[in-house]
Order: C-alpha cells, then sequence, then structure tokens
C-alpha cells in the first residue's frame, strides 16, 4: 500500500485525492512490464575456484544460476542522475548499482484539508482551485451588514413619513385656523372660545322695573368728541366692513360659528351655548377710544360687546352690553374673573335688532365705558396697560346668536 504525503493515511493504487485530508496523490509509474530475454542480459557468473589437483571434475557438472536483472523503471527527467565521473585510466568503469525511482516530496498543507497549489500535477496541468475555509465568516459579516443597511433604510423611511405626516396635519391645522378667523403670528388668537361665566339676567316678566315704576336717573354727561371714534388724536384703525378685501377680518365657518360680510356689515353667528368668541384687530394699543356700531339678533339672555388690553386668552379687560339693556366689566387676570362692575341696567342700551354703538376710553388706569355716546361708568384698574382689542359675542345659555358689527374705529386719546 501507498501512503500520502500529506497525512500518511494508505491509498489504493489509482486513486488521485486522499480520501483522509483531501490532498491531491502522487501519480505513481506503471509497473513495467516483464522483459523478455533477448541474449543480451548481463549474466554475472559465480566465481568457480580451481579444481583441485588430481581431482577429476564431475561428470555432468551443474549449470550455474543465472541472475536477469531487468533494467531500471522510467524516471522523470528532473530525476535523472548527474553526468558519471570519467572512467579511470584503466577504461574500466566500476560496477554500478541499478537506480530505483524514489517517491517525490510535496510541500505541507497550508492548512488541514488543502494540499500545495500544483502538486502532483504532471507538467502543463492547470491546478484545481484551493478549497475555502476561512471565507464564510466574511460572507456571514456581509450578510449581517447588509440586513443592517435594510433596517436603517426602513427606520429612515418611517421616520420620514411620519415627519411628513405631522407636517401635513400641522398645515391643515394652520389652514383651517386662519378659516375660522384665528390670527396668524402676528396677532393673538382671534375667538378662541372659553367657558363663559353664569349669569342669572332678570327676565321682564318678573323682576324688571317698568319705566313707569322708576324715575328716569340722570346720565353723566358725556365727554366732548374728536372724531368719529371718541378720542383727541389720530385714528389708528378704521374698518367700514364693505370689501372684504380692504378689511382685516376674514370670512369663514367653524364648528362653533359663522363669519361673513353681509350688507356693509361684519356679522358673526355662534351656534354654541356657552361660548364667548372674539376676534382681535390689528394693532397694540394704550391710551385710546375703541368704538363700533353693533346690532345684536338673539335673545335678551346674549351679549356683544369690545375687548381691550388682550395679553392672551387668560390675560383682558372685556366690556359687555346684553339684550335686556344691562352692561359689565370683567377682568380675566391669570384666567381668574374679576367683576370690576356688575351687571348693571342703563336706558342707554337698546334692545335685540336695534344698533348701539359702543366705546371703550383708557388712558392711564382709567377706564371709560359707553353706549350710544352716552357714559355708563368709570373705573379705576392698573392689571393692563396696554394691549391688543376685540370685538366679542356671547351666548350664555342661548345657542344661534349672530351680531353684526359695522364702522369699527380706534382713535388715539392725547
Amino acid at each position: 500500500m501507498q501512503h500520502c504525503p500529506n497525512c500518511n493515511n494508505e491509498f489504493k493504487p489509482g486513486e488521485r485525492f486522499c480520501g483522509n485530508c483531501g490532498a491531491r496523490l502522487p501519480e505513481l509509474p506503471p509497473a513495467a512490464p516483464p522483459r523478455q530475454p533477448t541474449g543480451k542480459e548481463t549474466v554475472i557468473l559465480p566465481s568457480v575456484d580451481a579444481p583441485a589437483p588430481n581431482v577429476p571434475p564431475a561428470a555432468n557438472p551443474a549449470q550455474p544460476e543465472k541472475t536477469i536483472l531487468a533494467g531500471p523503471a522510467p524516471i522523470p527527467p528532473s530525476q535523472f542522475p548527474a553526468d558519471p565521473a570519467p572512467p579511470p585510466s584503466g577504461g574500466q568503469l566500476p560496477p554500478t548499482t541499478p537506480l530505483t525511482p524514489s517517491e517525490p516530496s510535496y510541500p505541507g498543507a497550508s492548512y488541514p484539508g488543502a494540499s500545495y497549489p500544483g502538486a502532483n500535477l504532471p507538467p502543463g496541468a492547470a491546478a484545481p482551485p484551493p478549497k475555502s475555509g476561512g471565507n464564510n465568516i466574511w460572507k456571514i459579516i456581509g450578510i449581517i451588514a447588509g440586513i443592517g443597511v435594510v433596517a436603517c433604510i426602513a427606520l429612515a423611511a418611517g421616520a420620514y413619513i411620519l415627519i411628513n405626516r405631522a407636517a401635513s396635519q400641522a398645515g391643515n391645522a394652520l389652514s383651517t385656523a386662519a378659516a375660522a378667523g384665528i390670527g396668524t403670528a402676528e396677532s393673538f388668537p382671534t375667538f378662541a372660545p372659553i367657558p363663559t361665566f353664569e349669569i342669572d339676567l332678570p327676565t321682564p316678566e318678573t323682576t324688571e322695573p317698568t319705566p313707569e315704576d322708576i324715575a328716569p336717573t340722570p346720565e353723566p354727561a358725556a365727554t366732548a368728541e374728536a372724531g368719529s371714534g371718541g378720542g383727541s388724536g389720530a385714528v389708528l384703525l378704521r374698518d367700514t366692513f364693505d370689501s372684504a378685501s380692504e378689511s382685516s377680518f376674514e370670512d369663514g365657518e367653524t364648528d362653533n360659528a359663522v363669519y361673513a360680510f353681509a350688507d356693509g356689515t361684519y356679522t358673526v353667528k355662534v351656534k354654541q351655548p356657552k361660548l364667548i368668541l372674539w376676534k382681535t384687530m390689528r394693532g397694540d394699543y394704550g391710551n385710546v377710544a375703541i368704538s363700533v356700531d353693533t346690532t345684536l339678533d338673539g335673545p335678551p339672555e346674549s351679549a356683544t360687546g369690545l375687548i381691550f388690553h388682550y395679553q392672551d386668552d387668560k390675560n383682558f379687560y372685556i366690556f359687555t352690553v346684553a339684550g335686556d339693556g344691562s352692561y359689565s366689566l370683567d377682568l380675566y387676570d391669570n384666567d381668574e374673573l374679576k367683576q370690576l362692575i356688575d351687571w348693571t341696567k342703563s336706558s342707554a342700551i337698546k334692545g335685540p335688532g336695534e344698533l348701539n354703538t359702543l366705546r371703550v376710553e383708557t388712558q392711564g388706569d382709567s377706564i371709560r365705558l359707553y353706549a350710544n355716546d352716552q357714559l355708563l361708568d368709570e373705573v379705576s384698574d392698573s392689571t393692563f396697560s396696554r394691549g391688543k382689542a376685540a370685538i366679542v359675542v356671547n351666548t350664555f345659555d342661548k345657542p344661534n346668536v349672530t351680531v353684526a358689527f359695522d364702522n369699527l374705529v380706534v382713535q388715539a386719546i392725547k
């Protein structure tokens, strides 16, 4: 049996690769066929001692045993022996020892299960590709890296979709706010609904005194007006609501109200009860006179008016006139209601369906309230000295209250 030069495992003749380590096995030269004697073989006879004297030779001497040496098997040219040295001067060559082929030596395997590339190949043959044993780790790492890249792309796509959806919802909210008349970044939100305070208004059938039962009380003399707004300085804002394109207000509809320009007025219809809805106007004012014409179309338990020195939806003054002929002045300070003037009746205020011109004058910490150019009341409060202004509708317990506004004027007071 032959042995593998790499792992010394036995293999059978004719096998090309080792069954144990997979190394390529050396190709053994084919066995030489037995040679037929040609009569030219070299025969080495044993030496025969000379016969002893007077001893006759055997009658039939035995033939000496012939030893026939066959020539060596063919060997590759690379294993040819070097040229022999020149014969000695006697001309006789020394006896030579027949050459026998020796197995070629091969380099050891670079790693288990593989042999040196090109070993044991016949001249001109292509070397088989080496077996791969270490590339599997890189393949696994590549697969894991690919999965990670795909996961990152999926996460990025999900984040992009969520951001776009949030931006789209924000854009829709802004569009809805604009349609509802809510102010932009330059102004405070308009008509922001908040729960209104509960007020028990007297009904005409039970507690309201008739004109015959009481003597008319003298009203304080109104201050002289210098201009249509009641102030003495320049007109800071004027809106006649004759054209929507020239007005600072917008029309539209929300769940709570409908805003529209109609017959040269700006109408606000509030659909829900227990709401105070307002819409701010341009500008920020301190010492001014703010006046507007109002026509209330609703039950006596509803009101309209003006907001002034507005800071935000939790800090402002509100002057309201109800359909039953009463008025009030309230202060919201950090969302806490403070009644500066409780509900008070005045003959200067007209009922539903009739026009009332309302005016507020602020100068320093002084606040003066007017209806149809008659002074209703005057108080002092220094909580807020300036701010924005707004028109107001208060529904109390009754829904579907409509107020038409016209001739809005803001005029400075010197």
